[in-house]
């Protein structure tokens, strides 16, 4: 069973938090403050101030820099007691970014049997597509399908380099991505609720549980038991609900409800809204 992917923060761009707290040092310092460091330690790379005074470039990859703000906020440090804890800080992600690299497959050959389609948020995503490229559709409003490389440790989202380093076209990385997602559909357990409100469940937590919507022998399974059109929740990564039309007004505030209050607390959060679905793939936001 693969592990979820605790996603690096170094690949999404992560808004600002203000601290409670009285701090004498600003964002903006400590973004000048970090550069200063960071091109001396790691000149063979290239750093830059991001779009807003909490965000560093290491290349095309945004860091945040709203944890490392925080963390010295709460203490009192001298300046050289800061320019260590920066230089730690970044010590670790340039190692993660640096093992991320290494383990990237050089060829197709090694990346066909790890790619898997995955859903997110148009809005996590989007920073990261104007920023690094990733390969990616749109699925319905709000909502895009984007292709990642799974391994034991977790995923990472593919990028055009990678398609281009392995000489593969966008349209195969799907194809085969879509070829993989449905094989590891095989393997999971599907949780029906055949009482007067028929409903059917996917929960593997193993980072694809919302993405198997786009699995069609799953889509035709739910057609059969509940009807077409069908409805589906999938409040986050690692889950998805998928019930009837007919089930009771009872039922369905409670779902509406549910998934709302999941969409709002559970990570990796993907929609809080109700989607119809048919067996052929379409699908569309119920308003």
């Amino acid at each position: 069973m693969r592990k979820l992917l605790l996603q690096v923060a170094l690949f999404a761009a992560v808004a600002f938090v203000g601290t409670a707290f009285a701090c004498d040092l600003t964002p903006k310092q400590l973004q000048k403050e970090s550069l200063a460091i960071l091109q001396k330690e790691y000149p063979e790379r290239s750093f830059a101030a991001g779009p807003e005074e909490d965000m560093i470039r290491m290349g095309k990859a945004e860091l945040g820099l709203d944890n490392l703000y925080n963390k010295l906020c709460s203490e009192s440090l001298s300046a050289k007691e800061r320019a260590k804890h920066i230089r730690r800080h970044f010590a670790n992600i340039v190692a993660m970014v640096k093992e991320h690299e290494a383990k990237r497959p050089k060829s197709w050959d090694d990346a066909k049997e790890m790619v898997y389609l995955q859903l997110a948020p148009q809005s996590y995503l989007q920073p990261l597509v104007a920023n690094t490229q990733l390969i990616h559709r749109p699925l319905t409003e709000g909502i895009y399908v984007a292709v990642v490389l799974d391994a034991a440790d977790g995923y990472g989202y593919v990028r055009r380099e990678d398609s281009e380093k392995w000489k593969v076209s966008e349209a195969e990385l799907f194809e085969q991505a879509q070829q993989n997602l449905e094989r590891s559909a095989r393997e999971i357990r599907l949780h029906e609720g055949r009482s007067v409100d028929k409903l059917l469940a996917i929960q593997e937590n193993d980072g694809y549980d919302a993405a198997r919507i786009l699995v069609p022998s799953v889509r035709k399974h739910a057609a059969e038991l509940l009807g077409e059109p069908f409805l589906v929740g999938i409040p986050h990564r690692d889950f998805i609900v998928m019930w009837s039309t007919d089930n009771s007004p009872q039922f369905q505030q409670a779902t509406r409800d549910t998934l709302a209050g999941d969409f709002a607390s559970q990570p990796y959060s993907i929609s809080g809204d109700v989607f119809e679905v048919w067996a052929d793939g379409r699908i569309q936001r119920v308003k």
